[in-house]
């Protein structure tokens, strides 16, 4: 078991953090991410602020598909890649 000062420490930190993040809630949101950039006056010019996430447009599907045979030539290349080194598993998986 924690020593007590420690626990009192530890729940000072929790409080805390539980404040700022509700001051943080509270404070007005610059810009709007989802207007385009002509139209957010806080927009860095050049700058696309939508993202599709990981949908890909029609034009777009070919290429990755191509890219994606030549670098994963079969399916289990593929899966140990996905599984094994995605950037979203660790740090050191995107290395």
């Amino acid at each position: 078991m924690a020593h007590p000062r420690v626990l009192e420490h530890q729940r000072g930190l929790m409080l805390q953090r539980v404040d700022r993040h509700a001051a943080e809630a509270e404070k007005p949101h610059k810009g709007n991410p989802f207007l385009p950039g002509e139209q957010d006056p806080d927009a860095v010019p050049g700058v696309n602020k939508l993202s599709r996430g990981t949908e890909l447009t029609t034009e777009e599907a070919p290429h990755f598909i191509e890219w994606a045979k030549r670098n994963y030539p079969d399916v289990e290349s593929l899966k140990q890649a996905r599984n094994c080194y995605s950037s979203s598993h660790s740090r050191e998986a995107a290395a």
